[in-house]
């Protein structure tokens, strides 16, 4: 990691550590729980959907991730560009989905995320392709947790 000061170098792991639970399955709630603070805000511009704002619990946003990583066989996050700026991160990612049939799908999203001084993600700006939610086509207990964040839009 050369060019990088020690605080990069910090913000970079723990990067790493939150692509690693993304792409093992049966990590997603250990993502949510441990690398985001409490007081998070997770938010897909694009969509203008927030998944978690500010002072609002992220129980309901955690299930959604436990409830989509359940349609997938595997999900794959490459990092190929990232940026560090003090406490943020910009990193542009390729991702490959296999869902539970055997089909794939592939894409791209940029993502800015800002930590606190204790390592926890305090804000998730992700740009990334797809419907907000509450307007797609989700199984059940997904489909249930985004009108819930629908709902609260």
């Amino acid at each position: 990691m050369a060019g990088y000061n020690e605080n990069d170098k910090h913000i970079l792991k723990l990067v790493e550590e939150w692509a690693r639970c993304w792409n093992t399955p049966g990590l997603a709630e250990r993502m949510v729980d441990e690398i985001y603070a409490d007081s998070t805000e997770v938010f897909t511009p694009l969509q203008k959907a927030y998944y978690v704002k500010k002072g609002k619990s992220k129980e309901n946003w955690k299930r959604v991730e436990m409830e989509a990583e359940k349609l997938y066989q595997k999900r794959e996050m490459k990092i190929v560009k990232s940026v560090v700026s003090g406490n943020t991160i910009a990193l542009e990612a390729a991702t490959t989905f296999t869902f539970i049939d055997g089909s794939t799908t592939s894409g791209w999203f940029a993502a800015f995320l800002e930590f606190d001084k204790d390592g926890k993600v305090i804000s998730d700006h992700t740009y990334m392709p797809g419907p907000p939610p509450g307007k797609g086509v989700y199984p059940p207990g997904l489909k249930e947790a985004m009108d819930k964040i629908a709902a609260e839009q």
